[in-house]
């Protein structure tokens, strides 16, 4: 879900007129391309392997105040394109070109990527899914989002039934409030 939750949050502020940009980063089962309907390739890894240039991995959408770059060609090291110094250069590019840029990132705990990725973005927020993330795993992600490198923001609980929200609300609320 964190993938489309990302699209979602890009095209809102697309909506609002903010120039943006989201990049897949999980390079290791990139989904982005799926959400727009597009090839994989060229995408990220391509750019950084020189087999594309920087404009023809910028992919538009229908909006266009919103742009999207894919994972591009399975690397065999991820966590070394993520963590390169050609990736903080990207994304300060990218940042002086976009009003907004967001990254879609790998699960925090399965592969560093994701907690590399934290300390070079400007803030970071986690995706848990609600009746399916453990207290426990959710705690640990925060600790790691919370380094002394990374500006951790806050949480967005993902697929909430509110049918049964007082069982589930209850479970996460008093991580908070207990």
């Amino acid at each position: 879900g964190k993938t489309l939750l990302s699209s979602n949050i890009a095209a809102s502020f697309a909506l609002a007129n903010k120039k943006t940009i989201i990049v897949d980063c999980d390079l290791r089962i990139p989904r982005l391309h799926s959400v727009f309907n597009e090839k994989r390739t060229p995408g990220l890894t391509d750019y950084f392997t020189r087999k594309s240039s920087f404009e023809e991995i910028i992919k538009k959408s229908e909006n266009p105040y919103l742009d999207f770059i894919t994972g591009g060609t399975l690397p065999p090291d991820p966590a070394e394109v993520i963590g390169s110094p050609q990736m903080k250069i990207f994304l300060q590019k990218l940042r002086t070109d976009y009003d907004i840029v967001i990254v879609d990132s790998p699960p925090i705990l399965a592969v560093a990527d994701a907690e590399i990725l934290s300390r070079i973005v400007d803030f970071s927020i986690l995706v848990v899914t609600a009746e399916t993330t453990e207290i426990e795993s959710m705690q640990r992600s925060v600790e790691l989002l919370k380094s002394p490198q990374g500006a951790f923001i806050g949480v967005i609980l993902n697929n909430f039934d509110h049918k049964r929200s007082d069982k589930a609300y209850y479970k996460y609320s008093h991580y908070y409030y207990g």
